[in-house]
């Protein structure tokens, strides 16, 4: 136990937050993990692969054709699917459409991707790097834009009701 946490070797416990009830077990799967802004999905990494869990009956995806560890995931709601940023030796931003099941990607991002989030509107895409730079790419288009060095990419966030990120250069 660390922290009062238990510590697991393997897997994923998905808990009740209210009475702290096991809800699930996932067991092959690690982080990074992340939610859908509905919170009706949930996806984490494998040991071969991603995969994304149904919350309400617990079926699953598996997407095991790219080989490559992911450290970043984010959800994109309007196109429903999976931004995903691999790690040495990838460094590629891959995209998993999960109606179509089609995979694409961009890069290899420079620096290596560290985090990576979606404008509320779907508009942009923004990569914050290991080596602290942040890359806008248009989303829609997957056609870069800019990049800057920031103080420390490790976060990128959209706050709410502003048009400012890593830095606050970007308004």
């Amino acid at each position: 136990m660390e922290n009062g946490w238990p510590i697991r070797e393997n897997g994923i416990e998905v808990r009740d937050t209210v009475r702290w009830n096991l809800l699930q077990e996932l067991k092959s799967a690690s982080a990074p993990l992340v939610f859908s802004a509905d919170g009706k999905r949930l996806a984490a990494m494998l040991t071969n692969g991603l995969a994304v869990w149904d919350l309400g009956d617990w079926s699953h995806r598996k997407l095991t054709d790219i080989r490559s560890e992911f450290n970043n995931l984010a959800f994109y709601s309007r196109w429903f699917g999976l931004v995903c940023g691999g790690s040495w030796p990838d460094w590629r931003m891959w995209f998993w459409d999960l109606r179509t099941g089609n995979v694409s990607a961009i890069g290899p991002i420079q620096g290596g991707p560290c985090s990576v989030s979606i404008s509320p509107e779907g508009k942009w895409l923004v990569i914050g790097t290991d080596d602290g730079e942040v890359w806008f790419w248009d989303f829609a288009t997957r056609q870069f834009v800019s990049r800057f060095q920031a103080h420390w990419a490790g976060f990128t966030a959209w706050p709410s009701r502003r048009r400012r990120t890593v830095g606050d250069r970007w308004k």
